[in-house]
């Protein structure tokens, strides 16, 4: 009988081993059916590593400036927006203990301060100190939550489901506030916004090129050069939301 082969350990295969090792960890698959596909793992809503056999991709803190030096050395080690590292991995051979530290650097910066040992809320008889939200021009906190919590039911429904949607079909994608809008950036990039006037909700791809790309799929909404117009009680459907997120996301990527 032949002997079992032990499979090859690859960097990949060696950062997955250790992000499904960490604590409160969901893996799932990013951008599937496109070549931005990557497994992807999250804490929560917050993702921390994306992950190919080619490259990964994940966020530093403390590290940044390590992952800065390596980069000016290095082509296996690339800085984009953000605070968010992409390595090569074909290269990366050597780096693994590196990206090891990386990797759970990412993941505490990912999980929730209850999650983290030593945090203000998880330290007994310790104070917990919260950072201000930056205020809008009427006074009110500059966040997702805070912008859906003002509009009316319809229309902060329909949102919330545009919301969940995009951040369904790109995990990666962090939640920001734009032109005190609601948006989402991927990559140090605005890949998104959306937000409501009295007369209708709207999406805002940031991009002619997609508006045109997919026009027969909004030939049912009023759209302009970067809006699409729709009322909650006819959102766009989930189908071509995902296609622009991935067509924006496409884009973004070959900038």
């Amino acid at each position: 009988m032949a002997p079992t082969k032990t499979p090859r350990r690859t960097p990949a295969s060696e950062l997955r081993s250790l992000a499904r090792s960490l604590p409160s960890v969901e893996e799932g698959v990013a951008c599937e059916g496109t070549k931005l596909e990557a497994t992807t793992f999250r804490v929560g809503p917050k993702a921390f590593l994306f992950l190919r056999e080619k490259d990964a991709r994940l966020r530093l803190g403390s590290s940044l400036a390590e992952a800065r030096r390596l980069a000016a050395s290095s082509p296996s080690v690339r800085i984009g927006g953000t605070g968010w590292v992409t390595i090569d991995l074909a290269e990366a051979h050597a780096l693994v203990p590196t990206l090891s530290v990386w990797v759970r650097e990412s993941h505490g910066l990912a999980a929730t301060k209850s999650d983290r040992p030593g945090s203000p809320r998880s330290t007994p008889g310790a104070t917990r100190r919260a950072s201000a939200p930056t205020p809008t021009v009427d006074g009110g906190e500059n966040t997702t939550d805070a912008y859906l919590a003002r509009l009316p039911a319809d229309q902060r429904s329909a949102l919330e489901k545009l919301r969940r949607t995009i951040r369904a079909t790109l995990p990666e994608a962090e939640e920001c506030v734009s032109y005190q809008l609601p948006a989402f950036r991927h990559r140090g990039r605005v890949l998104m916004a959306f937000g409501a006037t009295p007369r209708h909700c709207a999406l805002h791809p940031m991009s002619p090129a997609i508006m045109e790309a997919h026009q027969e799929e909004l030939a049912s909404f009023d759209t302009s050069k970067g809006t699409i117009r729709f009322q909650p009680a006819e959102p766009l459907p989930p189908g071509v939301i995902r296609k622009l997120v991935l067509a924006r996301a496409l884009e973004i990527a070959g900038r």
